[in-house]
């Protein structure tokens, strides 16, 4: 018996319509999830992420409080938690296009 991939899975059980709109519902809870929480959910602490960022804790709590930073920012926090951050540019009828941090 072949395994299956999860690519062959998903075009057997679903839609590209259902596909899209998993994607879509996945995207919006993650950009609900503030930072701080993205950082409980992995079980660090603001005293060790600032200790990697090299930032005093305070200033952690600043960017964690924060509606708005640099994406430089954001890129050391998620890099600190052992993560990259992606980001795309998205526009109607075309294919979303990488852009470099």
């Amino acid at each position: 018996m072949n395994p299956k991939t999860w690519t062959q899975l998903k075009r057997e059980h679903f839609s590209e319509e259902e596909i899209q709109r998993i994607r879509l519902e996945a995207a919006l809870e993650l950009a609900e999830l503030r930072l701080g929480e993205l950082r409980q959910k992995l079980g660090v602490t603001q005293a060790e992420l600032a200790k990697r960022m090299k930032v005093a804790q305070p200033y952690l709590s600043k960017i964690e409080n924060s509606d708005d930073f640099y994406l430089s920012t954001l890129h050391r926090y998620i890099q600190a938690l052992g993560g990259r951050v992606e980001l795309r540019a998205i526009f109607e009828d075309e294919e979303p296009v990488a852009v470099q941090i």
